[in-house]
C-alpha cells in the first residue's frame, strides 16, 4: 500500500500544480487553449479515478464498504463532490 500511497500523492501533486496554473492562466486573462482544457480535465479524471480506488482499497483493507466510509467523512455517497454539486 506504501508504494500506492506514493503513487496517489504524486499524482495528487502533479494534478495540484497543473490547476493552479490553468487558474493562473485563466486569472491573467491568457486563457487555456481548447486542447489544454481537454488535456487538464482528462488528467483530473484520471487523477479523481485513481484516489478513488485507493479509497476502494482502503475500505476493503478496514472491511468497510466505501459509501459507509463516505459517510463518515461527511461526504454525501455515491463519491459525489462539491464540484458536481455546484454544476446541478
Amino acid at each position: 500500500m506504501v508504494v500506492h500511497d506514493t503513487a496517489v500523492t504524486a499524482a495528487l501533486r502533479g494534478v495540484c500544480r497543473d490547476a493552479h496554473e490553468a487558474v493562473e492562466q485563466m486569472t491573467t486573462g491568457e486563457g487555456l487553449s481548447v486542447t489544454q482544457e481537454h488535456r487538464l480535465a482528462a488528467r483530473l479524471i484520471e487523477v479523481g479515478d485513481l484516489l478513488d480506488e485507493h479509497a476502494d482499497q482502503r475500505a476493503a483493507g478496514a472491511g468497510i464498504p466505501g459509501s459507509k466510509i463516505a459517510a463518515e467523512d461527511g461526504a454525501p455517497s455515491g463519491h459525489r463532490g462539491r464540484a458536481e454539486e455546484a454544476v446541478e
